[in-house]
């Protein structure tokens, strides 16, 4: 299964699944993302993959939307944009 596809299944579990299948579909999300973290050994994420989790971002479940951010900071290449996207936001919450 494509890591986008098995991304997206293990969002789905870990936001309607009881309290041990959420624990371990967020578990290994973040071992699936690692696998696309760009480090030694792995590769890079890819668009679609990027777009899972920004979609994540919008989800209802705080726990979700906590998952995908703590997730995205693996990929190296996403953590300059979330960093962006955070300071963005809180200058938009001072205003």
């Amino acid at each position: 299964m494509p890591r986008c596809d098995m991304m997206k299944v293990l969002l789905r579990l870990a936001d309607g699944g009881a309290r041990k299948v959420t624990a371990s579909a967020s578990n290994v999300l973040v071992k699936v993302c690692m696998s696309a973290s760009g480090e030694d050994g792995c590769t890079v994420a890819e668009q679609d993959e990027i777009d899972v989790l920004l979609d994540a971002l919008t989800w209802p479940n705080n726990h979700i939307r906590l998952l995908a951010l703590k997730v995205s900071f693996l990929f190296t290449d996403l953590k300059t944009v979330i960093l962006f996207m955070v300071a963005k936001s809180s200058q938009n919450m001072d205003v």
